[in-house]
């Protein structure tokens, strides 16, 4: 009808929008402000029309509240989420977040409206380890009465346990919520958050329930038995392979035995600009790999003399060939502000050697240690998210005398940049903090290291050794209490090298 107000029209019918929060309670001060929030955004949409649903309102009896959260995650389009620090330390909440978190991912169109509710910081390391410990607590709960068969689980328990006890989602929060332009609950701007709910009904078509519902258990059973017979199948072949390899290295692998290459080897002395990035001590020779960079003002020439040695066990090994760089008396050019990655190559050290020392042509690396690597790297570790762009982590180390963190730093610019290690960073593991004890092939403040445009740097930074068992470690590159900032990678996954 002309002259309608088009926003007095409901433009969800049939598609309602979902809200997940965690209702008041007067046992607790501080927490009967939750559903406060979600009333006066529930006037709100009744007088604008929007369709919804809600628990209190459409959960029936004899309904199940588990079918409601599962409802939440897959079969909305939109979420109204209201957390708070209630909200976090429910376990029905905390479900309905991780069914949120999931349909996320296989439908990324949903609209999640986010509201925050109450006096708490996400980016505060000690409040995530206080709910780490709630956690923990309702874990140790849980295997108590698990061993002394004590009573069957609630529901919620045995949604808890399945999801690891919402441990991965606690450490996550921060990142999770800081992509997310969130409101306050004591500042909302209602008009564009009607505003924002009606676009994306206008714009966004109707999905496909069905694709939207989570997968059925009765598939999971369907292919359990398939996925135990190929498993059965992988196990015998993976048995043959074994045992064909261990014959392999017994009759012809012994003899061409070698230690493993270092990618940035430990070392106590070093020459700025000049790092030596790799090391393989092989059974017929011994390779140095070296990244230089022309950090002087004008271009300079360069070359390999003939009296570089390596000294291995006390006695002295001279150099036999150089890749990449000219030998004395010839010179290879380098560009102001350019850099050379060259090789060389000296006879095979002894098998028991655990460190030599790189000397000649007035350049001395002393200390470079070779048996480093204690437990197996984790090349391309999985990481749940950080501040990525120039940077990335490539490779991590959990070793017993320390934790190593490799980075690759890409200037993709055509102007030389100065770079630095971190002024203070820190690896945060199971609750505690672990420092940093030396960096390989960066320097530190108030130094810099030349990174020429075009091209790239790879560096480590070694930390204190953390516990083996750990899981999950964050590495943290800046804090800023005052602020509230925090930058690193997050949620990397250490358990691939074990």
């Amino acid at each position: 009808m002309e002259g309608q107000k088009t926003e007095n029209v409901c433009v969800n019918e049939g598609r309602p929008v979902y809200f997940s929060y965690a209702r008041n309670s007067a046992k607790k001060p501080g927490w009967e402000h939750i559903s406060d929030c979600v009333d006066e955004l529930l006037k709100i949409f009744e007088q604008e029309k929007i369709e919804y649903r809600l628990d209190k309102k459409d959960i029936g009896t004899g309904d199940k509240i588990s079918d409601f959260e599962k409802e939440i995650g897959w079969k909305s389009e939109a979420v109204v989420l209201v957390f708070s620090d209630k909200y976090f330390r429910s376990p029905h909440c905390m479900y309905e977040f991780v069914q949120i978190k999931k349909s996320l991912e296989q439908y990324p169109q949903k609209r999640l409206l986010c509201i925050k509710s109450g006096d708490f910081n996400l980016s505060d390391v000690n409040y995530i380890m206080d709910l780490e410990r709630f956690w923990g607590d309702k874990k140790q709960e849980y295997e108590e009465i698990e061993f002394h068969r004590l009573r069957n689980h609630s529901g919620t328990e045995q949604a808890a346990y399945e999801n690891g006890f919402y441990m991965d989602d606690i450490r996550q929060l921060y990142s999770f919520f800081s992509a997310i332009n969130y409101q306050y609950s004591n500042d909302i701007d209602w008009k564009s958050f009607i505003d924002d709910v009606r676009q994306y009904y206008s714009t966004t078509p109707k999905p496909d329930y069905k694709k939207l519902e989570e997968p059925q258990k009765k598939s999971k059973i369907k292919l359990k038995y398939v996925l135990v017979w190929l498993g059965g199948i992988l196990t015998f072949f993976v048995a043959l392979l074994v045992l064909a390899g261990v014959l392999w290295w017994y009759y012809y692998g012994r003899e061409k035995e070698q230690l493993p290459g270092l990618s940035h080897p430990e070392y106590t002395k070093g020459v700025k600009n000049f790092n030596v990035t790799h090391i393989d001590a092989a059974k017929d020779n011994t390779t140095v790999k070296i990244h230089l960079i022309n950090d002087s003002d004008a271009d300079s020439a360069v070359y390999a003399s003939k009296d570089f040695y390596i000294m291995a066990g006390g006695k002295k090994y001279n150099l036999t060939r150089a890749n990449g760089i000219a030998l004395h008396p010839g010179n290879t050019n380098v560009a102001k502000g350019g850099a050379l990655d060259y090789t060389m190559t000296f006879p095979a050290i002894p098998k028991d050697i655990d460190s030599i020392d790189f000397v000649g042509g007035g350049t001395e690396i002393l200390g470079l240690k070779l048996k480093r690597k204690t437990l197996p790297s984790i090349a391309k570790p999985k990481i749940s998210t950080g501040n990525y762009g120039r940077l990335t982590i490539s490779e991590v180390e959990v070793n017993k005398g320390s934790t190593v963190l490799h980075f690759i730093y890409e200037n993709n610019g055509s102007d030389a940049v100065w770079i630095a290690a971190p002024e203070r960073p820190y690896v945060y593991a199971g609750h505690k903090k672990y420092a940093l004890k030396n960096t390989l092939c960066i320097a530190e403040p108030p130094d810099s290291t030349l990174v020429p445009g075009g091209t790239s740097i790879s560096y480590a930074l070694v930390f204190e050794p953390i516990l083996t068992k750990i899981s999950k470690i964050d590495f943290v590159s800046f804090e800023d209490k005052q602020t509230d900032e925090v930058k690193g990678f997050f949620g990397i996954n250490v358990e691939q090298g074990k």
